[in-house]
């Protein structure tokens, strides 16, 4: 293995932490028992923001697809979690998605 003209100097990247949950839908929702939503979340650098990424995944799938984003307030990371819930279930946006998700992959 060859080394990279522009190797990456670990000291010069600007990295940030992630946190991560995850939950699986209600059968009613899609109906299938196996659409798991992995939601990816990081706090804004002011401390105030919470933005995240929510990805849908079939069980024991290697395909994973984003399936909506946005930026909630930062409350602490239990209420993070709830209105992170709590905006995917109230969005059309979201659930269109996930539906599209389902209908492309499940062939």
């Amino acid at each position: 293995m060859s080394v990279p003209e522009f190797p990456i100097h670990l000291a010069e990247l600007n990295v940030k932490m992630l946190k991560s949950f995850v939950f699986t839908l209600p059968i009613e929702e899609t109906g299938r028992d196996d659409v798991h939503i992995f939601v990816d979340y990081a706090v804004s650098e002011n401390g105030n923001e919470a933005i995240y990424e929510a990805w849908a995944q079939f069980t024991d799938a290697n395909i994973r697809a984003i399936v909506y984003d946005s930026v909630v307030p930062y409350k602490g990371d239990e209420s993070t979690i709830t209105d992170i819930i709590c905006e995917l279930n109230m969005s059309e946006k979201f659930h269109d998605t996930v539906q599209r998700f389902i209908e492309h992959f499940d062939r």
